[in-house]
C-alpha cells in the first residue's frame, strides 16, 4: 500500500501531466489563426457559411484546432463615426448583431452562430430575437442589450474597431480571410485543407478524409463570385444620411430595411 506522501506524489504527478498534455493542445491551437472578413448580406459569404464552415463544423475535432476569428464588417465604409454597408442600412443592423453575439457567446459556440445567423438573416425580415432563437444563441440577453436595436453605443463602437481590423489586414473583397495574419487564398478555397495543411504534428483524422476537389471550383454560379470591394460605389448608393427608420428590434420592418439586391 501507498503511504501518504507517495499517494500526494502520484497525485501531483497526474495533474501534471495533465496540465502539460493541455498546454500542448493549446501551443498547437495557437499556430493556425483564420480571420473571416465578410459581410451579413454577402451572397459569396453566405455561400461560404452555408457550405464551406457547415462542413468544417460539422468536424469537431478539425474546428477545435484552429483559432478562428470573425470580422462582421465587410465592404462597408466608415466615414467619421458613420459606416455605410455595401447592402444597406439592414446589412449593418445584421453585422452589428454579429459582432455582439460574437463578443458574448462562448468561443466554441461562434462558428456554429455565425454560419446559421448569415442563413437566418436573408430570410424575410426575421427580427434579431428571431434569428437569436433560431440559432439557438445562448447569452441571448446579453447579445440583444449589446445590440440595442441597431443604435447602442457598444454596437456601433464593436462595428467601428471591426472597420479598423478590415482595414488593417487589408481586405479587398469578401470572403477574405487571413491565415497566421497573412492574405491566404488557400484559406478561401477551401478553410479545412488550409487548416489541415498549417497544423504541425499530428493531425486531426479529419484531414485525412477530406474531399479533394472542393464544390467551389466545379461551379460557376453567382452565388460563389467573390464581392468586390467598392467604396465610391457605396457611399453613392446609399447617400447620407439614411431616412428615419425603426429600429431593427421592432417587428415591423421598414422599407429600407428590406435586404437590398446587391
Amino acid at each position: 500500500p501507498q503511504t501518504p506522501a507517495e499517494f500526494a506524489m502520484a497525485v501531483f504527478r497526474i495533474v501534471a501531466a495533465l496540465f502539460l498534455s493541455a498546454e500542448a493542445v493549446e501551443v498547437q491551437k495557437s499556430n493556425v489563426k483564420i480571420s473571416i472578413f465578410y459581410e451579413a448580406l454577402c451572397p459569396a459569404c453566405l455561400y461560404f457559411f452555408s457550405h464551406e464552415m457547415k462542413d468544417l463544423v460539422g468536424r469537431d475535432s478539425l474546428l477545435k484546432a484552429a483559432d478562428l476569428e470573425f470580422v462582421p464588417y465587410g465592404n462597408a465604409v466608415t466615414s467619421g463615426s458613420t459606416v455605410t454597408c455595401q447592402h444597406g442600412a439592414r446589412e449593418c443592423d445584421l453585422n452589428m448583431l454579429h459582432a455582439c453575439a460574437i463578443k458574448n457567446l462562448p468561443v466554441t459556440e461562434t462558428p456554429a452562430f455565425v454560419q446559421c445567423a448569415m442563413a437566418e438573416g436573408v430570410v424575410g425580415s426575421k427580427t434579431p430575437k428571431q434569428i437569436l432563437d433560431a440559432c439557438k444563441a445562448s447569452n441571448s440577453e446579453k447579445i440583444m442589450a449589446c445590440f440595442g436595436g441597431g443604435s447602442s453605443q457598444e454596437a456601433i463602437s464593436l462595428h467601428l474597431e471591426h472597420g479598423k481590423r478590415t482595414a488593417a489586414a487589408g481586405q479587398q473583397y469578401t470572403p477574405y480571410m487571413t491565415l497566421n495574419g497573412q492574405h491566404s487564398k488557400e484559406a478561401e478555397s477551401d478553410i479545412s485543407q488550409a487548416i489541415c495543411g498549417a497544423l504541425t504534428g499530428a493531425k486531426p483524422e479529419a484531414c485525412a478524409t477530406l474531399p479533394k476537389v472542393l464544390l467551389r471550383s466545379q461551379t460557376d454560379s453567382e452565388a460563389t463570385k467573390l464581392t468586390k470591394r467598392n467604396d465610391a460605389e457605396t457611399l453613392q448608393r446609399w447617400k447620407l444620411p439614411f431616412p428615419p427608420r425603426k429600429p431593427m428590434a421592432a417587428v415591423v420592418v421598414t422599407p429600407h430595411s428590406q435586404i437590398a439586391e446587391p
